[in-house]
C-alpha cells in the first residue's frame, strides 16, 4: 500500500463513525451503510490515484452523500414510473371504468386533505415513498409508535370517508396495481360490513 493510500485509509478509519452517523441521518438503511462506505473508500482511492485528494475526510463525505442522493433519485424515478404506469393503465381502461377510477382517486385525495398534517405526511411517506415507519419517525422527529398511530388513524379516517362514498382504500390500491388479491380483501371487508 502506498503512502497516499495509507493516508486515505487512515482518514477513513479515523472518521468512519462520523460518516456512519451522517449516512444514518440521511435515512440510509443500516444494512446499506457498509456498502456505501466501502464504495466511497474505493472511489476516493481511485480519485487519489489520478490526482491527490487533499482533504480525504471531505471527499469521503461528499462521495457518500452523493451516493445517497443518487439512490434517492433512482427511487423517485421508480415511483414516478409506477405512477405513470398506473395512469397509462387507467387511460387504457373503458371510459366508465376510467371515470370511476378518477372519481375514486379524487375522493381519496379529498379524504387525505381532511387529515392532520402529521397523519397525511406519514401516509404519503409510507405509501408513495416506501419508507419504513422507523425512517418516517426520523424524518418527522417523532417516535415509531407515533408514526404507527398517525398511519393507522389516517388510513382508518380515509377508509371511513371513502366507504361513505362507496369506495374502499384496498379497492383503490388494487385498482392502481391491478391486484386481484386486494380487490378480494376489499370485497370481503365490504361483505362483513353489510352483515
Amino acid at each position: 500500500m502506498s503512502d497516499s493510500e495509507s493516508r486515505i485509509v487512515g482518514e477513513f478509519l479515523k472518521y468512519r463513525k462520523l460518516l456512519i452517523r451522517v449516512l444514518l441521518r440521511l435515512s440510509v438503511q443500516p444494512s446499506d451503510v457498509d456498502d456505501i462506505l466501502q464504495e466511497s473508500l474505493a472511489r476516493t482511492l481511485a480519485a487519489d490515484r489520478k490526482k491527490r485528494v487533499e482533504f480525504p475526510k471531505s471527499y469521503l463525505y461528499m462521495i457518500s452523500r452523493n451516493m445517497v442522493f443518487e439512490e434517492n433519485q433512482r427511487r423517485s424515478r421508480e415511483v414516478q414510473w409506477e405512477i405513470d404506469e398506473a395512469i397509462l393503465e387507467a387511460s387504457n381502461a373503458p371510459a366508465d371504468e376510467a371515470l370511476h377510477y378518477k372519481q375514486m382517486m379524487e375522493t381519496f385525495w379529498e379524504a387525505l386533505e381532511t387529515l392532520p398534517t402529521s397523519h397525511r405526511r406519514a401516509i404519503l411517506l409510507r405509501r408513495v415513498y416506501g419508507l419504513s415507519h422507523k425512517e418516517i419517525a426520523k424524518k418527522m422527529g417523532v417516535s415509531v409508535s407515533s408514526v404507527e398511530k398517525y398511519f393507522a388513524q389516517g388510513i382508518k379516517r380515509c377508509e371511513d370517508i371513502m366507504s361513505g362514498r362507496g369506495y374502499g382504500v384496498e379497492k383503490m390500491i388494487a385498482a392502481g396495481r391491478g391486484d386481484a388479491r386486494g380487490e378480494k380483501r376489499a370485497s370481503n371487508r365490504e361483505d362483513r360490513s353489510h352483515d
